[in-house]
């Protein structure tokens, strides 16, 4: 499973569990709605600055979406 699969189901995870719209999280995370879902469904990767807001909002550890060989 590629990387970007791994944090869409990650997101839809979490915005379920939240009871969140895709315009909610959107909104929450300072996302535009098209970017949120390109995310949610696996067409993008977000920058760091997303990767910072979404792991601060969620409570999302994003070490577990590096891969080992990158591993320090």
């Amino acid at each position: 499973m590629s990387n970007n699969l791994k944090l869409s189901d990650v997101l839809r995870s979490k915005r379920y569990e939240n009871k969140q719209t895709q315009e909610q999280a959107a909104e929450l995370l300072n996302l535009s709605v098209r970017h949120y879902q390109d995310l949610e469904s696996g067409k993008s990767l977000p920058g760091f600055k997303s990767i910072c807001k979404i792991a601060k909002e969620y409570n999302i550890d994003f070490s577990q979406f590096a891969d080992e060989e990158d591993a320090i």
